[in-house]
């Protein structure tokens, strides 16, 4: 049995065995970070809903709607006639709107969650239909309406209609916590020669996460502007021109509804439904890739990168003629954990590439000098700390390069595997496995 064991801790058949039973007992250390990770992620997430509940979530910005009754349409029933109120309810001419969002970072303990203020000008005008134009009730009782989140208004809208100022008031929305209507009644609406009315409205906003439109004008036109540089723009509509560069980023949305009928007849008041989600188009401020996803994705590459580096020394062993215990093989296994950890502990008060650089060089060294001594060779211990920091700095590249983190991954494993078969290329196998050829 002795024999049995020994033959198998010095074969190479038995120290490929060992390895990867030491690759299994290693993810159990791997799983408890990776539950390290998750839990600080979570306290990470309790602290953005904190400060974005307070501070605004998501802006959305619907068109403003025109509401003007429609002549009453009287019925006989019961002995009686009886008059049904309708109304027409109608979206802006090729609105404008534009706009600049400034963000920032807030900060919660540690944590910090990018936030944003800004500043909307819409600019447009309601064409009434000819056959209405004339009728003074319709146009006595018009009023314009415009749905909102009040989290994010800092204050009323300010309206300007057909030059002149108008106060918009807010309507609370039943079953709703934060939106509301804000609306302003029109009750002298004169007639002009080209049947048009122009408006213009100014927002003041504040938000996180997205900022949205839902635009139902024949035409509109969005230009936005933001300090923010890695913007993510989603939605039925996508820009059709943007530019971004490390001082923000600048888009454009051009929309088309030629056909766009609200309908609704029987209701004086919009309401949320109208406005399907699978219409809204935006854009999301959102940090590229969070320290918490990149070192969860670090993670994923584990068992890859301690199969890897046990390979390395297995080589070591092959064809340096030494041997290593398995527990050696364990100490620096337990190394790359302690990696992991070390990164995340670090990415949460400094910069990521900062932190990166230092549990990398730090986990690296920390092999190197024990390498040193269990090869029994300086030379060797440098070795293991140029290939090591080669590895470190492949899982880099592929943590960084978000369009490009297949292609980075499977060049890098290829050359690995490439080199590997290249420096085994003429070893016997069999005879290194005691085996006769």
């Amino acid at each position: 049995m002795a024999n049995t064991l020994e033959k198998l801790r010095t074969s190479i058949t038995g120290k490929i065995l060992i390895i990867g039973l030491l690759v299994l007992v290693l993810l159990i250390p791997m799983n408890m970070v990776e539950s390290v990770i998750a839990d600080r992620s979570h306290v990470y997430r309790t602290a953005e809903e904190s400060i974005t509940g307070s501070w605004g979530k998501e802006a959305v910005l619907i068109d403003p709607v025109l509401t003007v009754d429609k002549p009453n349409q009287m019925s006989w029933a019961n002995g009686a006639y009886t008059y049904d109120n309708h109304y027409r309810h109608l979206s802006p001419e090729t609105l404008s709107i534009n706009g600049h969002i400034e963000t920032q970072l807030r900060a919660r303990g540690i944590f910090k969650v990018p936030v944003y203020t800004g500043t909307l000008h819409l600019k447009s005008h309601f064409t009434l239909p000819p056959e209405e134009d004339s009728t003074i009730e319709l146009k006595r009782d018009a009023k314009i309406q415009l749905l909102l989140n009040t989290r994010s208004i800092k204050k009323p809208p300010e309206l300007t209609w057909n030059g002149e100022k108008k106060s918009m008031r807010p309507v609370k929305i039943s079953g709703t916590t934060d939106n509301a209507i804000f609306y302003a009644r029109l009750d002298n609406i004169t007639t002009n020669d080209n049947n048009t009315y122009p408006f213009e409205l100014t927002l003041e906003l504040s938000g996180s996460t997205a900022l949205t439109f839902h635009s139902r004008a024949r035409q509109s036109e969005i230009r936005l502007t933001s300090n923010w540089n890695s913007p993510s723009f989603f939605g039925a509509t996508l820009p059709m021109s943007h530019t971004i560069n490390n001082e923000g980023f600048s888009a454009e949305w051009n929309t088309s509804n030629f056909f766009a009928d609200l309908g609704h007849e029987n209701s004086e008041t919009i309401a949320e439904k109208w406005f399907p989600m699978q219409s809204n188009f935006g854009v999301k401020f959102i940090q590229t890739v969070d320290t918490y996803q990149l070192v969860t994705r670090a993670t994923k590459y584990a068992v890859l990168f301690l199969t890897l580096i046990f390979a390395v020394y297995l080589l070591y062993e092959i064809l340096g003629n030494v041997l290593l215990h398995p527990l050696q093989y364990l100490f620096i296994g337990f190394s790359n954990c302690i990696f992991y950890l070390l990164l995340l502990s670090l990415a949460e008060h400094i910069h990521f590439n900062l932190a990166y650089v230092i549990s990398a060089v730090s986990s690296a060294l920390l092999v190197a000098l024990y390498s040193m001594s269990i090869l029994k060779s300086r030379a060797h211990g440098a070795l293991i700390f140029v290939k090591l920091s080669v590895l470190y700095t492949f899982l880099y590249t592929t943590l960084k390069s978000e369009d490009y983190a297949l292609l980075t991954g499977s060049i890098g494993l290829f050359t690995i595997l490439s080199l590997i078969m290249y420096f085994t290329r003429n070893f016997n196998w069999y005879r290194a496995a005691g085996e006769s050829v």
